[in-house]
């Protein structure tokens, strides 16, 4: 595997080219788990590496109101307070134990005891940044099939 910067030959013309490598905090993402009593929340940089963790515990998960304020919150703190409004913070990523529609809407999530609950369009009145929302058992299957591809490139 190339080094940053070490250059190498390739069998075509031209300049030998020059091996590139990401920077890992070039951008940052955000992952939060909506859950019964608590909302999981890590920031992740771009060689999947987590940059912080933490549990904050909710008062009332029934509460959809009360879940959406402290969910945008978090995310406020982290994109004003950590990284000082930089556009490096790309996107937030949601997960929610429950059947979700392509367009944000919580249409049953039992645990949670919530049903039809617009929850994208209620984020991005208070979020400015990129909004994602996947169930929480899809988004699993997704991250560990990402990690054993990403293992097997190494």
């Amino acid at each position: 595997m190339l080094k940053p910067g070490e250059i190498f030959v390739t069998k075509g013309t031209g300049r030998p080219g020059q091996g590139l490598k990401l920077n890992p905090e070039g951008a940052f993402f955000l992952g939060l788990a909506i859950e019964v009593e608590r909302l999981s929340v890590v920031v992740v940089n771009l060689h999947d590496q987590i940059v912080s963790h933490e549990k904050v515990p909710l008062e009332n998960s029934n509460d959809v109101p009360s879940v959406i304020r402290a969910a945008a919150k978090i995310v406020k703190e982290i994109v004003t307070k950590r990284f000082k409004n930089s556009p490096r913070i790309r996107g937030a990523g949601f997960t929610i134990p429950g059947m979700l529609s392509q367009d944000g809407i919580v249409r049953l999530a039992p645990l949670l005891k919530w049903k039809d609950v617009p929850f994208r369009e209620e984020l991005a009145k208070r979020i400015q940044i990129p909004i994602f929302i996947e169930n929480d058992a899809n988004a699993a299957a997704l991250a560990e099939e990402f990690f054993l591809r990403s293992e097997m490139l190494v």
